[in-house]
This record gives structure tokens, C-alpha cells and sequence, in this order.
């Protein structure tokens, strides 16, 4: 039997680490500084690789100048690719922008300005950190896709035409819409509007809506499908202008496998509260409970037979309303530690009072505070300057 020389291993180890597939590292592909287009860096973009779009106005191309300006941006079989603007204020895109059969594709830090953004088919999808002005239609749609995440972004339109349908739609898809803030500006009503709408027909779409505000929109949140199953807490709906709209409903056609409707704020809205029955009651394994439901025109409330359980109904105490400051006052709201005793508080600032609040801010850095910061006591003071006990 032959003796491996230390040479013929290490001859070994070279061929086989040469023989091995090269894997590239993720780069950064920069418009319009690398690439002069978006479709451009698209085109080079490989796997793991981000699209930094610097900021400008990217406007789409015409046929009377196909050179000028941009495509509009189709994105089919493409993976791990990240589209980062510069700022979500000065990085505007005018494009649309359709995402087909695609895995993993994030899109973050940008304006949209008059555009539409779908998802289609795909899996492991978001939107994060974006903001969307002069919408028409809807501002995002998931189509069939798996984990979907609609995350921080800021939606705002005048309703001087009510062109805005919805502005975060989830269609067959699974995944969460959450910490958005989605606003209509103006005194029109646009009755058939509303912020957030998820139609679920399978088993598999399990969606959370969270910590979002909705204001001034016809409708609320609707949650409606064959088969909804579900979460939408810690949301504040709130100027709702329609008088037949619902800030939070559950149109089910048939009986969901469960849904929990908690720690939200329903004020002051035209229409209806919270609507879990329409014809018939398929409500059975919906709850109803640590809400904060108060001066709804139509109603606080229509449900069959949901689970209704401690609920309360009191102004939260905005800090402006009248200006757009819908978190609550500090010390005095109502909603402050009401939410339900088994959800997460961690993220709420100092001296929240061990408990989560109710509405958009719960469990967020910008929870309305319990108590104040304990005062020192001289004695207190000398003992840590000096280190005494």
C-alpha cells in the first residue's frame, strides 16, 4: 500500500478547491452612477446583490422618447435582490413596478409618486421603509405570495379625486402589514376607500395587521375571504368619512378558523366600529377583546355570536388629532396598559407600566408612557457622585 506523501495531499486539496463552484460575492450596483438605468443594473444584478438608486426623479419612458426616462420595472425569476433608495424623500420613482414568480426581493427607502407596485406569485417579499404620495388605485398588492411584509411605510393622498382604492391590498397571500401609517388629506369623502384589505381562501394565508393608523379613509381594515385566519391588533382607525364604512370588519363567507381582534382603537368614525356579522353568522371563532371601541356614529359593534371580552369604550386622548398627532397622552390616556395581559410590551419606553397599551403605538418606542421618571432626592444625588451608601 502506497504512503501518501504530504505533497500529494496537498495537490489534492488545489484541485478539489478549483473544482469547487465559484460563488460570487454581493455586490452593490449603484444608478445612476454604475448604471444609468434602473433596468440596466436589473439586467447585471446578480443573486444576493442590492440596486442602490440614488436620489432624483426617475420618470417612465414615452414612445415619442423611448430614450428618455425609464421602463416601467418587471421583475420574473430573479432572487435576493435588494432595491435601497437613497432617501424615501428624494429618491421618486414614477414607474410601476411588477415583481412575477420571484423569491426574496426587498424594496426599501423610496418615494412612489403616482405608481402601482404588485407582487405576483412569488414568496418572501417587502416592502419596508417607503413612502407613497398621489396614489391611484392601490398602493401595494400581494398576489399569491408567500410571506409577504408591508413594513413602516408612510401612505398619504389628497382626496381631491378620490382616486385611491386601497392602499394595502393582500390577496391569496400570507404575511404581515405592519407599522404603516395610511392617510387621506382633505374634507371630501371618498366612501369606497380603505387602508388595508386581506382576502384569504386558503388555510395557509395567515396574516397579521399591526400597529398601523389609518385616518380619513372610507373604510378601515377588512378582513374577508373563504377561509380567513388571523390577526389585527394594535391598530388605530380613527376619521373614518364614510357613514355605511366599518373601521375594523371580518366579511367571511364561511366560518374562519380563528380570528383575534385586540388592543386596537376604534374612535370617531362615521360609520360602524367593529363588524364581525354581515348576513349570516360565521363569526363563531372570532374574539373581540381589549379593545378600546368609542364614538362611532353607526355603532361600536356588530357581531353574531364572536367572543366579546374586555373591551372598553373611552376618548384615548390624542395628543392633536386636529394636526395628525394620534399617539395618546402620556399618563393620562385611557388605552395606556389596557391591552391584553399575554402580548408583548418590551419595546415600550421606560416606566410603561409592566403591560402593553392599546392602539398603533403599543409596544412600539412611542407608547405613551405610564408614570414619570421617579425625582432624586438630594440624598440620592450625593449618594452616586460620591459613592456612598
Amino acid at each position: 500500500m502506497k504512503k501518501l506523501t504530504l505533497s500529494t495531499v496537498f495537490l489534492t486539496a488545489v484541485v478539489c478547491f478549483w473544482a469547487l463552484p465559484y460563488i460570487g460575492e454581493a455586490a452593490t450596483l449603484n444608478v445612476p452612477a454604475d448604471y444609468p438605468k434602473i433596468y440596466q443594473a436589473i439586467d447585471a444584478a446578480e443573486e444576493g446583490d442590492t440596486i442602490f438608486i440614488a436620489n432624483g426623479v426617475y420618470v417612465p419612458s414615452s414612445s415619442e422618447n423611448p430614450e428618455e426616462g425609464e421602463p416601467h420595472i418587471y421583475l420574473e425569476n430573479k432572487s435576493n435582490l435588494t432595491f435601497r433608495g437613497e432617501s424615501s424623500e428624494d429618491t421618486i420613482l414614477n414607474l410601476s413596478i411588477h415583481v412575477f414568480d420571484s423569491d426574496n426581493i426587498v424594496i426599501e427607502n423610496m418615494k412612489f409618486d403616482n405608481i402601482d407596485l404588485s407582487f405576483n406569485y412569488s414568496s418572501e417579499m417587502e416592502v419596508r421603509n417607503s413612502k407613497f404620495v398621489n396614489v391611484v388605485g392601490t398602493g401595494v398588492v400581494a398576489l399569491g405570495v408567500s410571506n409577504a411584509r408591508i413594513t413602516n411605510n408612510h401612505f398619504e393622498v389628497h382626496n381631491g379625486s378620490c382616486s385611491v382604492q386601497k392602499g394595502f391590498e393582500f390577496s391569496g397571500t400570507s404575511g404581515s402589514i405592519s407599522g404603516n401609517k395610511l392617510i387621506i388629506l382633505g374634507s371630501n369623502n371618498c366612501p369606497n376607500s380603505v387602508g388595508i384589505l386581506s382576502n384569504s381562501n386558503t388555510v395557509n394565508e395567515q396574516v397579521i395587521i399591526r400597529n398601523n393608523l389609518i385616518t380619513n379613509f372610507g373604510n378601515g381594515i377588512q378582513a374577508e375571504g373563504q377561509l380567513f385566519r388571523g390577526t389585527i391588533v394594535n391598530n388605530t382607525i380613527t376619521g373614518l368619512t364614510n357613514t355605511q364604512g366599518k373601521a375594523i370588519s371580518t366579511a367571511l363567507y364561511y366560518t374562519p378558523l380563528s380570528v383575534s381582534i385586540r388592543n386596537n382603537v376604534v374612535f370617531n368614525n362615521r360609520g360602524r366600529g367593529i363588524v364581525t356579522k354581515l348576513t349570516t353568522d360565521r363569526d363563531q371563532n372570532v374574539t373581540v377583546s381589549y379593545n378600546d371601541v368609542y364614538l362611532n356614529d353607526s355603532g361600536d359593534y356588530q357581531t353574531g355570536r364572536a367572543t366579546l371580552a374586555n373591551n372598553i369604550s373611552e376618548d384615548p386622548l390624542f395628543v392633536d388629532a386636529a394636526n395628525g398627532d394620534f399617539h395618546e397622552q402620556n399618563f393620562i390616556s385611557p388605552v395606556i396598559d389596557q391591552g391584553d395581559p399575554a402580548d408583548p410590551y418590551s419595546l415600550e419606553p421606560n416606566y410603561n407600566g409592566g403591560r402593553v397599551n392599546i392602539g398603533a403605538y403599543g409596544n412600539t418606542i412611542e407608547a405613551a408612557k405610564t408614570t414619570k421618571p421617579p425625582t432624586k432626592g438630594s440624598k440620592m444625588l450625593l449618594m452616586e457622585q460620591y459613592g456612598g451608601r
